[in-house]
């Protein structure tokens, strides 16, 4: 039967309370609201454009930029380009959380199996 540690047992107990003590960790919000809705520091035509590049997709977007075939209009072109910058932050974020996620499921389910371990060896 394997034994296990007290040391080991309080690392484990130490990171879960660490864990839980930092909020950023937890952060799971990608944005503030509804991405399709406009920046409070978007004027009204970008907003607009927002709006067309969201329903129209990063794919598209970024197809019809390298084609040259959407955009003559210098500033929607400059806004494209940005507007898919923010789409490459966003798919970052969200990659990053998610293995945030599956790295706290992955120590919980270690975390249970320890404890499991630990409660049949204590047992009579």
């Amino acid at each position: 039967m394997a034994v296990i540690k007290a040391s080991s047992v309080r690392a484990l107990i130490g990171a879960s309370i660490g864990y839980w003590r930092h909020s950023k960790s937890r952060c799971i919000t990608l944005f503030d609201g509804d991405p399709v809705k406009a920046r409070p520091s978007d004027t009204e035509e970008d907003a607009k454009w927002r709006a067309e590049f969201d329903e129209a997709g990063e794919i598209d977007v970024r197809e019809n930029l390298s084609r040259g075939g959407i955009i003559n209009y210098d500033p929607k072109r400059q806004f494209a380009f940005r507007w898919l910058r923010e789409q490459v932050k966003a798919t970052k974020l969200r990659e990053q959380q998610m293995y945030r996620y599956a790295q706290w499921t992955f120590w919980a389910a270690v975390g249970a199996v320890v404890l499991g371990i630990f409660t049949l060896w204590r047992s009579p």
